[in-house]
This record gives C-alpha cells, sequence and structure tokens, in this order.
C-alpha cells in the first residue's frame, strides 16, 4: 500500500486505504500471534477493523461473546449494536474509548494513527464491568420487546450470565497493552 501520495487533508486515510491496510496486517503473523495471545489469555475477541465498517467484526472471532452472537443473528437487535458501534467509532478517532451498550456491557476500540491519520482500529471488549444481574437482564429483555427482536430467553439468559466479567482496572490494563500495538502496528 503505497501512503506517500495518497494522503488527504483531512485527518483520516481513505476508507480504501483503511481496507487494504486492515486486510494486510489481519494477514500477518504479528498480528494473528497477538490476536490468538491476548485471546486465549482473556477469554475476549480482539479484531482489527477499517473505519466506516458497517459490520461487527467482533462476531466472527474464536472468542466471541456467545449474548452478543445470539443478538447479532436478529437484525433489530444487530442494528442496535452497529449504532453503538458508529458512536464509538466517531469518539475513539483520536484515542482509545470505551462505551456500553444497551446490554451493560463495555466495548472499546483503539485508533491505529499513521502519521496523525487514522487507518483503522483495534476493537475489544463485549464484557461486563460489573456482575450481571437478574434486574439488568430483565431490562434488556423489556428493550429487545421494544425493539421487535425475538429470541429465544432461555439460551439468551445463560449466555447473558456466561459473559465473562472484568475488574475495571484489569480491562483498562487490557486497552493500554492494545494502545501500546496499535503504535506498533502503525510503525509497521
Amino acid at each position: 500500500m503505497n501512503h506517500t501520495n495518497s494522503f488527504h487533508s483531512s485527518d483520516e486515510f481513505s476508507t480504501n486505504e483503511s481496507r487494504e491496510f486492515v486486510n494486510w496486517i489481519s494477514e500477518t503473523s504479528l498480528f494473528q500471534n497477538y490476536e490468538e495471545a491476548f485471546s486465549k489469555s482473556s477469554g475476549i475477541p480482539l479484531a482489527i477493523r477499517p473505519f466506516k465498517s458497517s459490520q461487527i467484526v467482533i462476531h466472527g472471532k474464536s472468542a466471541k461473546n456467545k449474548f452478543c452472537s445470539i443478538l447479532a443473528k436478529k437484525s433489530k437487535s444487530c442494528a442496535a449494536c452497529l449504532e453503538i458501534q458508529s458512536a464509538l467509532e466517531q469518539s475513539a478517532r483520536t484515542s482509545p474509548k470505551s462505551i456500553h451498550c444497551f446490554a451493560e456491557m463495555c466495548e472499546t476500540m483503539i485508533p491505529i494513527r499513521i502519521d496523525k491519520k487514522l487507518i483503522a482500529f483495534l476493537q475489544t471488549g463485549q464484557v461486563f464491568l460489573n456482575q450481571p444481574t437478574t434486574d439488568g437482564f430483565s431490562r434488556i429483555t423489556r428493550k429487545l420487546t421494544e425493539l421487535g427482536a425475538i429470541v429465544d430467553l432461555i439460551n439468551l439468559e445463560e449466555a447473558y450470565f456466561q459473559t465473562p466479567v472484568f475488574e475495571p482496572k484489569q480491562y483498562a490494563g487490557f486497552i493500554s497493552i492494545h494502545t501500546i500495538f496499535a503504535q506498533h502496528l502503525a510503525a509497521l
């Protein structure tokens, strides 16, 4: 990918350049080994995504959250997830940002910047930073009803309570590690 003649006047590379970068980096052994080591040690997914992506890239990962995977199969709840990711992407353009979805799970994006220009994001999350509760699950089922999403509540509840829970300091440590890794990817 030739970056020297393809810069734009904005603070980001083009959408095509972002996709090319993500495709190239995701095929490197450096990224694959890091992703595998992180997912195995933490039990949560890590993905690299181009900006302005209209896909939920974490759902294809081996350490994906079962709860989120169930919801991703329903167009109404999937649309809610895409809205959250779009808002997260807008807030994470210059530094890592986390957001809580309607299910109270934390999701984070870390920008990858080359020469101060945004090229892509690392994305992780789908975790709780507090213990899930039956009241929390009741709120989620009400929200899903409002959205018109029909799901198997027995499987969804089981998956909800199997979602990883991290102490905020531990999760912040993951984000710090990913921020350093994003800098290394940009240096490539």
